[in-house]
């Protein structure tokens, strides 16, 4: 028995040692952040966008428990300055080198950080011409071609045969391409092109310019009550035009019923995708937070959450997470089918008009 004291040291010695060596093993750590809308004029977007961040990661942490996940989430505010500060709390105090966001075009702003500081930033609402840089390395989008909007429109014109075309559209950065981008695929350049300010709500002193006679009036205005506000003023000053194209915008208002009243002839272009798949990602985003996806990017912020962490759970260095996402080729997407083909952003995308 005198012995035992020993036997008791000997025996806690043995559990300290090995659970000194358990703690030793390394473990499968991935840091992502989010830098979402959560506030600003975009956040229905925004706050769509981290529901799919954070679904994704439920997701992959349930495939994949030899792994942990830390993620943060930032709010970009629709501004650009707050975007860059999110950005440089995440990399620089946070440590994380994959990220998802900014909501919309401020994700421009951080394209220059994201390359210089080599970070894996992903778009997820924003798929413009700075995508085509060649010298872009960090920097992807898996969202639908912004010009793509404009083009089935142009398309509907030509094969419509509308020979009077007008035109009311933001300046924005987000729309100046958009409007570049239509303009040049137009036959005919419009009989009016009005461009207004984003906070514009008082559109009676331009209505009355419209012509009476359009074919077609192509409106590009913000869908957070500015379209809705333009629309309505059209009609109660009894204005009337052939046809009204706008993007997507209509199906996002936040007065989207009262548009239906109007009774207008609206036709939008919206981003196509498999209906089957469309139907099962609404169900899945329902299931976990009670209501439909709010915008398409909630499935854009899912896919490519989904990939980089996969990617990163190959070879973590933020190097081999750009060349892994660069060589996706036919990744079955919640947004659908997704392949960059060596690029920095998704080549599969398709869209078609609907009847509003």
């Amino acid at each position: 028995m005198r012995n035992t004291p020993k036997l008791l040291m000997l025996l806690l010695l043995t559990f300290l040692l090995a659970e000194g060596a358990f703690a030793a093993e390394p473990s499968k750590i991935i840091k992502i952040a989010g830098i979402f809308d959560l506030s600003g004029t975009g956040k229905v977007w925004g706050n769509a966008e981290h529901n799919g961040f954070n679904l994704a990661i439920s997701d992959f942490r349930a495939a994949n428990r030899e792994f942990s996940v830390e993620a943060k989430v930032e709010d970009s505010e629709y501004s650009n300055s707050r975007s860059v500060s999110a950005f440089q709390k995440l990399t620089t105090v946070d440590g994380i080198s994959l990220i998802v966001g900014p909501t919309w075009e401020t994700f421009v702003a951080v394209m220059p950080l994201c390359e210089s500081n080599q970070i894996v930033c992903f778009a997820p609402s924003n798929n413009s011409k700075e995508f085509e840089r060649e010298d872009l390395i960090y920097s992807f989008s898996a969202y639908f071609d912004e010009r793509g909007y404009t083009s089935v429109i142009a398309d509907e014109i030509k094969e419509r045969g509308h020979l009077k075309v007008g035109l009311v559209a933001n300046i924005s950065a987000y729309h100046d391409p958009i409007v570049d981008n239509l303009l040049a695929q137009l036959t005919n350049k419009p009989v009016l092109i009005e461009r207004v300010l984003p906070d514009q709500r008082d559109f009676k002193s331009i209505i009355p310019s419209i012509p009476a006679d359009l074919d077609a009036l192509v409106i590009l205005l913000l869908g957070d009550g500015q379209l809705a506000a333009f629309l309505q003023q059209f009609h109660a000053m009894k204005r009337s035009v052939g046809v009204i194209y706008s993007d997507d915008a209509p199906i996002y208002d936040t007065i989207t019923e009262q548009l239906k009243d109007l009774r207008l002839p609206i036709r939008y272009s919206k981003q196509y995708l498999n209906p089957v798949a469309e139907r099962n990602w609404k169900e899945k985003y329902k299931v976990r937070f009670g209501v439909e996806p709010e915008s398409p990017s909630a499935a854009v912020a899912y896919d490519e959450t989904m990939m980089m962490l996969r990617c990163a759970a190959l070879n973590p260095e933020t190097e081999a997470v750009a060349k892994c996402v660069r060589s996706i080729q036919g990744y079955d997407g919640q947004s659908g089918k997704l392949s960059f083909g060596g690029k920095q952003a998704v080549t599969t995308r398709s869209y078609r008009v609907y009847d509003f």
